[in-house]
């Protein structure tokens, strides 16, 4: 009898054993697909990211206004007094009838300005459209 126990003892306990070992394999298996998975997101999230820092980077760079061309011929220039704004120089230098913003829009494209704040003593280059019904022309 006790040999008879001792077997299924010993054969319940192999049979539990090596199911045990194949399930903490199977387990690991399981784990490292897991793993795989999460670590090739991280990587696509990663490599999305450094496209988009550097699209940014690249737009920035060639967007900046730093650098304005001289004025050219046919184009004026005119000197910010105190008080001004850009709303005011726009109706001095095209008192028709277009449309204020637009003159204010092209005005700050044509001096790369980023606000629409000016000082007094500024100098602002006209472009060559407004510039017929202004006094102060480059040759």
């Amino acid at each position: 009898m006790f040999g008879v126990l001792k077997m299924i003892n010993t054969l319940t306990y192999q049979s539990i054993h090596k199911g045990s070992q194949h399930s903490a394999s199977h387990r690991r298996g399981h784990m490292t697909k897991q793993v795989r998975i999460y670590s090739l997101r991280l990587a696509a999230v990663a490599v999305v990211f450094v496209i988009l820092f550097l699209g940014f980077a690249i737009m920035q760079s060639h967007a900046s206004g730093t650098h304005v061309e001289p004025a050219g011929p046919g184009e004026g220039i005119y000197m910010v007094s105190t008080g001004d704004t850009l709303w005011e120089i726009a109706n001095v230098v095209e008192p028709g009838g277009k449309d204020r913003r637009k003159v204010v829009y092209d005005i700050k494209v044509r001096n790369g300005l980023e606000s629409s704040s000016v000082k007094s003593g500024q100098t602002l280059i006209i472009p060559e459209t407004y510039s017929h019904s202004f006094i102060d022309q480059v040759d």
